[in-house]
This record gives C-alpha cells, structure tokens and sequence, in this order.
C-alpha cells in the first residue's frame, strides 16, 4: 500500500483542525498535514456561527466562569478539559486577528453579569454567559467562520503546511498503546497509508448523511429539512456536510471511549421560512417561533415555562422528554394583533423583528403557496387538533386551564412571566410544529484536558488527539450544549491540542 509520510496529521477542516494546524506551525512544528473529506475546507459550525465567547486572561473572570459552568453542567462534564478551554479561550481573538481578519466587534460582560443574564448577547441560558461576545464580520450571505475557515487554510499554506482535499479517513493505525497513522482515501487516487508522529481528530459530529449512526447513538429519528417523513432531528449544516462520524467510529475501533452525544436546538420545517440556510429568512416566522406563548407537546399538555422558548437550547432539552420529541407553539387572532400592533416579546439577533408585519399573509403564504405542511391555520381548536394529530380532549383541556391562568394573571403550572400570559380563544389559531435541529450532535471522543484521546480505562492512546464537535461534549457531560458556544471550544481545543504535541515534541 502506499504511504506518505508527515509529523503531525490532523483530519477535518473545520474551526478546531485549522487552529491546530496554524497553532502548530507557529510553534515551529514541521510536516503538518490536514486532510478533508470534502473539496473545500469548514466543518459543521464553521460556516455559520457568528460570534464566540472568550473568557479575559484574567483570573477572577476566570474562577468565575469555571464555577458557573461546573454549577450549570452539574459538575457531569471533565471539569480539567472545561477548565482549560475557559483559560485558554481568552487567545481566540488575537488567533482571529492573526488571520488578517477585521477586528471582532466584543460585546463585554461585566464581571457582576457572568451566569446572571442571557449568554452571547440573547437568547442562550444564563449557564452559558461565561465571558466576552465577539462578533464576527461576515461577507455577503456568509457569516464570520467561513473566512477563517479559508484565510486559515491559506495561512498554513504560507507556513509551509499541507491540505489535502477529497480525502476520508478509514480507520486508525494503532501499535501497542499509540497510534502510528491512518488508512486514508482520497478521490482519483485511491486507499494509503498516512504515516504520521502525531494525530488529531477533528472530523466533526453526526449530520444529515448519517441517520442510521444517528439513532442509534441518540435514539433520534432523522428527518430533511421539510419535516417530510415523521422524523424528529435535523441538522441544519450546510447541504453535503457528509458529517458521517468517519473519526468518531475510528477512535472506538482501536478503543477509545465514547463520550455523551448530545446537542440540540429547536427549528421550523424549511419550506417557505427560510432559505437554504437557517439564518437566511424569507419571512419574519422565525422570529414567531421564539416568541414566549402557548407551547404544547404531541398529547396537548404543556411542559415547560413559555418564557424559555427565547432560549434555544432550553426548549429543545425539554422537548427531548416529550413524546416524539416535538412540540408545538399555538396562539390565536387577537395575539397575532398584538404581535402586528405592540410588537414581539423578544427577537434574537439573527432575526431581527421589532414587529410582525401582516401575519396573516405570511402565514398564508407559507401554507398555500409554499406547502409547508407544519404551519397551521385553524378555525377552531379542534380543527387544530385534526391537522396536527394533538390528542384532542387534552389540547381542549389544556387551553380551557391555560386561559383562566391568564385570566387570573399568573401560572400556577410553571410561574411564567404574567406579561407572557396570553390567552388562546379568539378564531382562527395559529400553530407551529417544532423539532429537534443543530448544526450536528456534538461530542462521541472522551479526551482529557490535554485533548489526548482516552481509551475505555481513561488512560491517554499515544499521540492521539481530539478536538472540536468530536470532542466537545466532555465539557459538558449529558447536558445540552449550544454550537454558539461549541465554536468557542473549537478554537481552544485546537490550540491546546498544538500546544501539547509541540511540547511533547520538544518544539519551543
């Protein structure tokens, strides 16, 4: 078989591999090769996410982030690798400057308002309010991370790297207790051995081109992006993400442990709302979906304080309990005045939407001339009940309940806010269908805080790495994560991966 020979190899493009790559070569690390999959270089998050947290290079910041998080994770994560990514993120702006980038816009949190107010500006839980938000610039319809994906790419180049398109890993080579290289396969070209001192995997999560692995690993049934055939998760990568877990499954063969797999928020079905992206809105639904009224599950219960739906991750962590995993926003003609006239409770910066104009219309559209068969209009509730198939003398029930709470001016169920307590009476009634959706589920390797891959007794595989999605979850254990904050770990998890094989190399 052939073979080629580098130092360091590292598979996957995305934001966590680049890092690595550019970290190494800045550190003096010679033969650092980074190969993909797909023609072009970015990862899941690495297209998409406008902002990440950094935390100051300050140790009063610091402690305080790392007590808030290991509060909010229930202390179920790896408290040294969360612990590190906190101390290490404060490098991720100089890494973006360093790239020949603008400047970030930073939007500072106040030492007092750490794990007090919304994380990333609004709409992230407190938990996740760790640090400074930095926005990107973005290009065009491309958000911040595609550029760095790309000057990344042409910087390692400069340094005297090498990328490698079309080319997927197979499996790992491992001898003893380290691994020695990879069998690879690049297109036009055929299987090879990769030989190589050191290896990172950063080959990202599970998508959409993975929905067996998918189900298996989190009991997820995989759905496209028009909800079309009874599924409960998709992923809203960019289209050919070919998130396949090619680096997950390598790792477990030669023994590596897993970790949680995990990652959610929640969405609409495409069709009429959005383009081929979620950010890129045909309409202002969107910004209807976060607003903070009626929300039930697939039985016509409620479930969760509505106050939370401007919470992303929150919503979905519920709805991951509820039956089938999906939900539904419901509110009726005198709200949707309300929504035209006064203005929305809440709006998310990529949605911005002071307030709804003709409703209505939008609603319509979407229905009738876009087909989107998860956005209702109903005379009665139970014509609602038909359409969506919500048990009926529940939704009924549930209504009846949920209005004399607003008539009384406060929830007994959940204690949301009065303000929010709108109530469901007055034709026609509007509804949406949510489900489960994230850039791809996050996590699947357990490293250690040195990103060194851990095998199923937690010792450290030799010269083996992980970073980014892949890695990810060990931070957070069983709970939820958001990809906003994920990108953050990205980064400093490809830092610490190079500054660990340069120092293990004896690299100054």
């Amino acid at each position: 078989m052939k073979e080629k020979k580098v130092n360091v190899a590292i598979y996957g493009s995305g934001i966590a591999g680049l890092t690595a790559a550019v970290t190494l070569l800045e550190h003096g690390v010679r033969d650092v090769c980074v190969f993909e999959k797909r023609p072009f270089q970015g990862g899941a998050i690495s297209n998409t996410p406008m902002c990440f947290l950094a935390v100051k290079n300050d140790e009063r910041y610091q402690d305080r982030a790392f007590k808030i998080h290991a509060e909010y994770t229930q202390f179920s994560g790896n408290m040294a690798a969360a612990r590190a990514w906190i101390n290490n993120s404060y490098r991720i702006p100089a890494f973006v400057e360093s790239l020949g980038l603008e400047k970030p816009e930073c939007v500072e949190t106040p030492y007092e308002d750490i794990g007090r107010t919304d994380g990333y500006t609004g709409g992230f839980p407190f938990g996740m309010n760790l640090g400074d938000t930095y926005i990107l610039k973005g290009r065009g319809v491309g958000h911040g991370a595609a550029l760095i994906c790309l000057r990344a790419v042409q910087k390692i180049r400069k340094l005297g790297g090498e990328v490698i398109f079309n080319t997927s890993l197979i499996e790992l080579i491992k001898e003893e207790q380290k691994v020695t290289g990879a069998i690879v396969k690049e297109k036009n070209v055929g299987t090879y051995q990769v030989i190589a001192n050191d290896v990172i995997v950063a080959t990202g999560g599970i998508g959409n081109a993975a929905p067996e692995m998918l189900k298996e690993e989190t009991g997820y049934i995989y759905t496209d992006r028009e909800m079309s055939d009874g599924g409960n998760f998709f992923c809203n990568s960019f289209f050919n993400d070919q998130m396949t877990g090619d680096g997950l499954k390598a790792v477990w063969k030669i023994g590596g442990k897993k970790s949680p797999i995990l990652g959610c928020g929640r969405h609409l079905a495409y069709p009429g709302i959005v383009n081929h992206v979620a950010w890129l809105v045909k309409n202002q639904l969107s910004t209807i979906m976060e607003q903070p009224y009626l929300v039930v599950n697939q039985k016509g219960k409620r479930f969760i304080d509505e106050g939370e739906n401007r919470r992303s991750a929150n919503m979905a962590a519920a709805m991951r309990q509820q039956p089938g995993r999906i939900a539904y926003l419901i509110f009726d003609d005198d709200t949707m005045d309300h929504l035209e006239a006064e203005g929305t409770e809440y709006f998310y910066m990529i949605f911005p939407s002071v307030k709804i104009e003709n409703g209505r219309e939008q609603f319509r559209k979407v229905i009738e001339e876009d087909h989107n068969k998860h956005i209702y209009v109903a005379p009665t509730l139970e014509n609602l009940a038909e359409q969506t198939g919500i048990d009926k003398e529940t939704l009924l029930e549930t209504v009846q309940w949920y209005n004399e709470l607003c008539d009384k001016g406060h929830d007994d169920d959940f204690a949301k806010d009065p303000a929010y307590m709108r109530p469901v009476r007055k034709a026609n009634f509007y509804c949406m269908k949510f489900v489960n959706v994230n850039y791809s589920q996050i996590g699947g390797i357990t490293v250690d805080e040195k990103c060194h891959v851990l095998d199923r007794e937690m010792n450290p595989i030799g010269h083996l790495y992980a970073a980014g999605d892949s890695a990810a979850s060990v931070i957070y254990g069983p709970h939820t994560p958001n990809v906003t904050s994920i990108s953050s770990v990205a980064y400093t998890q490809g830092m610490i991966c190079a500054d660990n094989i340069a120092k293990e190399q004896h690299v100054k």
